[in-house]
């Protein structure tokens, strides 16, 4: 008699069978070995298929499986996939493989924390049974279930999901584009998802430099560089910040090889400073060597938009004018300490050489000297030759004179980084000027002119004051400032024959001017405490 004959059962052979087939009252180790003696008595599904075979082995599983999706416990889970991988190692057919995929939908499904035991199971079909295109299917499977998974259920399970991922984005057959979809949810949501956790983004960054070593640039580049760009200028943490930058700079200026050469070497045994020494230039393979190519013609438009003095921390407005100490001196010049004042500047960046149609990772260099605050690098991810990029520029003034910022451009155009000069930023007198706020008696200039004329010094600086003559009667003077400084002037209904103009500069300096005259000249008093302004103000009164 032979047992395991599926056509063809005897008394004893279905007595054997209901002896090992698992019972609901059994302990959970006698239900698997039950199992694993259930599964033996059928000969391999492989050379005899049935489907009464294989509908008797699935509803073996039944009690465990009910087990395991009612308490959704480890021990039982674990069981479960033993037992699921003892079968198909014996009945590796297709029919039994996608009934065992649609098993694992459902558990996933309900319960993704088992996801690392699914990876464990199929990798451990993959070793032994390595003609089988089951890993693959399940993979697929359960790479679709997580890149479809509502955002709630990402934000509290991601780490398990970012395991299968990183899987899946070693397999080519996986198209990339939803899983970098599904990573750019993780990464734009990240304080929300795990406060932006160095976890959170070493498990992205992994996932990331599968796709690049496996699948390459040429299908991802827009995608995974908008990716890579947000981490490296967004994401909270310093090291997943400088690790985004090292593969945004690989995609944007390296070849595919040697992306892939340099991602597998730091991901081996091989330190990562060895790796990236085989970048260096006085390495000799020339081939390594990323050159910048210098440009002699502009071929971008950079215009400036707009200019305006803003204060950053708006909840203490020191030019408020209902405050009702606008006129206390000490108040005001306390407020002053306090408050930090920017200028904004307004640039837009539109290609004009039109054998630049598209341009990609773009970065806006700024050197603004010694006398304000250095501005940090400028990213934009790409721009077309029929659009323009509004660029907001926050300046903030150490010493408030008139300057010229030299600025430039560096960019990657089929795999080459180029460099291009771009205008100066320019700040004028005026730009670096704004009105001095008073009252209908200008109680404020009278008390700053008091304190600034006697001879005291503000803000460590000794203030000085200057007297020019222009030759011009009252009428004259009046008509040409309009264009130039009577947005500083200061209304003083208590004294209206002479004019007055309160500057303030950021970050705490002031020039006052005092003009009063008679039909042939116009005497202009001025007081500062930043001595440096006073040329160019001379310079500006010279030129009405």
């Amino acid at each position: 008699m032979d047992m395991k004959k599926p056509g063809y059962q005897s008394s004893s052979q279905r007595i054997i069978l209901l002896i090992f087939y698992p019972s609901v009252f059994d302990p959970l180790d006698c239900q698997l070995a039950k199992l694993c003696m259930f599964n033996l008595c059928f000969e391999p599904l492989t050379t005899t298929p049935s489907d009464t075979a294989a509908a008797l082995l699935l509803s073996s599983l039944g009690h465990l499986h009910k087990l395991v999706w009612h308490t959704g416990s480890d021990r039982p889970a674990v069981a479960l996939f033993r037992a699921l991988f003892h079968m198909y190692h014996r009945h590796c057919s297709k029919t039994f493989s996608q009934d065992i995929n649609r098993f694992l939908r459902g558990l996933i499904s309900g319960f993704p924390y088992f996801i690392p035991n699914a990876l464990d199971f199929i990798e451990g079909l993959r070793e032994t049974t390595p003609d089988s295109p089951v890993y693959l299917e399940i993979l697929k499977l359960l790479h679709t279930q997580v890149v479809f998974t509502p955002e709630e259920q990402a934000a509290i399970y991601y780490h398990f999901y970012l395991q299968v991922l990183k899987r899946a984005s070693l397999q080519k057959e996986i198209p990339p584009q939803k899983t970098v979809k599904f990573l750019s949810y993780l990464a734009e949501n990240s304080i929300m998802v795990d406060d932006g956790s160095w976890r959170l983004g070493n498990g992205i960054l992994a996932v990331c430099q599968n796709l690049l070593i496996c699948h390459g640039t040429e299908n991802l580049y827009l995608e995974i560089g908008d990716l890579l760009f947000y981490m490296m200028t967004r994401y909270i943490d310093t090291d997943i910040q400088d690790r985004a930058m090292f593969y945004y700079t690989l995609l944007t200026s390296a070849t595919d090889a040697k992306i892939a050469a340099l991602l597998k070497t730091v991901s081996g045994t091989q330190s990562f400073n060895q790796a990236l020494s085989t970048l260096l230039p006085e390495n000799n393979d020339q081939e390594r060597c990323s050159q910048v190519h210098i440009l002699d013609e502009p071929v971008l438009d950079w215009q400036r938009i707009k200019m305006d003095i803003i204060q950053q921390n708006e909840e203490s407005n020191i030019y408020d004018k209902n405050k009702d100490d606008n006129s206390d001196l000490m108040s005001y010049l306390e407020d002053l300490n306090t408050t930090k004042f920017v200028i904004s500047a307004t640039y837009s960046l539109k290609i004009k050489d039109v054998s630049f149609q598209n341009i990609y990772a773009i970065t806006v260099h700024i050197d603004t000297g010694e006398s304000y605050e250095d501005i940090k690098d400028i990213n934009i991810t790409s721009l077309s030759c029929n659009e323009a990029e509004e660029i907001n520029i926050n300046i903030f003034p150490i010493k408030p004179v008139p300057s010229k910022f030299s600025s430039w451009i560096e960019f990657v155009k089929d795999k080459k980084t180029y460099r291009s000069n771009l205008p100066d930023i320019v700040l004028t007198l005026t730009d670096i000027m704004t009105p001095l706020q008073s009252d209908s008696k200008g109680d404020l200039y009278k008390e700053l002119w008091k304190k600034l004329t006697q001879g005291s010094k503000q803000n460590g600086t000794k203030c000085i004051q200057s007297v020019k003559i222009i030759h011009k009667d009252q009428t004259e003077f009046e008509e040409v400032i309009k264009d130039n400084l009577n947005h500083y002037r200061v209304v003083d209904e208590t004294d209206t024959s002479v004019v007055k103009f309160g500057m303030f500069l950021p970050p705490s300096y002031h020039l006052l001017l005092h003009c009063h005259g008679n039909s042939k000249h116009m005497v202009v008093f001025m007081v500062t405490d930043f001595p440096s302004v006073l040329p160019y103000i001379d310079h500006l009164l010279s030129s009405l």
